[in-house]
């Protein structure tokens, strides 16, 4: 198993919630990556959450990234793997949230993540 990294929408997360899997691009510490980094798998990482950070803000309002445990391959892409099957909240370590785009994400436990779904609707911020 892989430490990756999903981008993902507020759609993503009630999906999750709701018992069904996503299936979005997902980013890792490659190979490629670890080597770049000194061989320091926190580094690379932090790095595939980045990667995974902006590419969530193309695709929405938001930055959310999806933290999970999964069988991958790597690409030749930096940092892109592939997942071998879409991933279930079962497989979710953690959620990361920027809302209105804020760089800086917030960790969520997986119990969360409903409360993190009231915190957007809440908050008026649901639109993606």
């Amino acid at each position: 198993m892989t430490r990756v990294f999903v981008p993902a929408t507020v759609d993503d997360l009630t999906h999750l919630a709701q018992g069904q899997t996503i299936n979005n691009q997902a980013f890792a510490a490659t190979t490629e990556m670890q080597a770049g980094a000194g061989d320091n798998i926190e580094q690379a990482e932090f790095a595939a959450l980045v990667f995974a950070s902006d590419e969530s803000a193309r695709h929405g309002r938001h930055r959310i990234v999806v933290a999970a445990d999964a069988e991958v391959d790597d690409t030749q892409h930096l940092g892109v793997v592939l997942l071998h099957q879409p991933v279930s909240i079962n497989q979710v370590a953690a959620v990361h949230v920027g809302l209105d785009g804020d760089e800086d994400l917030a960790w969520y436990a997986t119990q969360e993540i409903d409360a993190v779904l009231a915190l957007i609707v809440d908050a008026g911020l649901a639109a993606d």
